[in-house]
């Protein structure tokens, strides 16, 4: 997450972005801002995913030792600037995006498996079992996601048209 904040930091300083407070001066700060706020996110997010990986080594028969999922979940993490710095790939197409990142996701997904097993000793077919539904979601959810990205993108187009022909009648009557 940090390294997606370090570019608009970077953009920021160098007045690229496309911030209205770029031409007030201001747009450093708000760069400077968004960086400091990222790490804070960060850490607050590294504590609850600790609870979160807490929960799930619990439920595999794991360990419940709260520092040990902590540092999971930090290993964890190190996948947040990785899929930040291939979110490029969505510029060039959308499907293609989709694809990179749900592979980035299923890696992490193999990661937690291996997590369980080996550093927080849960039962390996009840993580197996967790694993499996985990990546299932992820497909699931990526799926209806792209299925809801064309729905916008095709009635987005029809609105627009909509819009324009509203506007035209408008001017129509106004005229008269």
């Amino acid at each position: 997450r940090g390294c997606s904040e370090l570019f608009i930091l970077l953009w920021s300083l160098l007045h690229l972005s496309g911030a209205g407070g770029a031409f007030l001066g201001i747009g450093s700060a708000v760069g400077v801002m968004a960086f400091i706020w990222s790490i804070i996110g960060a850490l607050i997010g590294l504590f609850i995913g600790g609870v979160i990986i807490l929960v799930v080594s619990a439920i595999c028969s794991g360990s419940t030792d709260y520092e040990a999922n902590v540092r999971v979940t930090a290993a964890l993490m190190v996948l947040s600037p990785i899929n930040a710095f291939l979110g490029f790939f969505s510029g060039i197409s959308i499907t293609l995006g989709v694809l990179i990142g749900l592979l980035v996701n299923l890696y992490g997904i193999w990661m937690l498996y291996h997590a369980l097993n080996g550093s927080l000793k849960a039962k390996p077919g009840s993580s197996k079992v967790l694993t499996i539904i985990l990546a299932a979601l992820i497909v699931l959810f990526m799926i209806i996601g792209m299925g809801t990205r064309r729905a916008v993108k095709h009635y987005g187009s029809k609105l627009d048209k909509l819009a324009t022909r509203s506007e035209e009648h408008t001017s129509e009557l106004q005229s008269h």
